[in-house]
């Protein structure tokens, strides 16, 4: 009982989460954001969220996909689950806060701090 309410969820957080991203993407055609040293617009926020909550959606894609086929791995598995799991929730954390605390997520391949650029 328990796992079938997970898969329903799941189901439905993964289809919420390709829904987001297809929003995030037109977001992004049609307001593309500014540059790191301008400050924050208002659509900026909102692509920030939208992301953020895409990739909230594919964490519960992976928990359904784990509650579906629990039975049918072993350790190996669960490592790649947890694996998968942590990064994507990393790559969540990271998303939104570069854009609400001003921190960037990467440097643009530079491992430079951009005081010292």
């Amino acid at each position: 009982m328990k796992s079938a309410i997970l898969i329903r969820w799941g189901a439905l957080a993964a289809v919420a989460s390709g829904v987001l991203w297809i929003i995030w993407g037109l977001l992004t055609l049609a307001y593309p954001q500014t540059p790191p040293d301008v400050p924050s617009t208002r659509l900026d926020y909102l692509g920030t969220f939208v992301l953020s909550a895409a990739y909230l959606g594919v964490l519960g894609g992976l928990v359904r996909l784990r509650a579906r086929q629990v039975d049918s791995y072993g350790s190996l598995g669960e490592a790649g689950f947890l694996l998968a799991f942590i990064g994507a929730a990393l790559l969540c954390v990271a998303h939104g806060a570069s854009t609400t605390l001003g921190v960037p997520a990467h440097s643009g391949g530079s491992w430079t701090s951009p005081a010292t650029a």
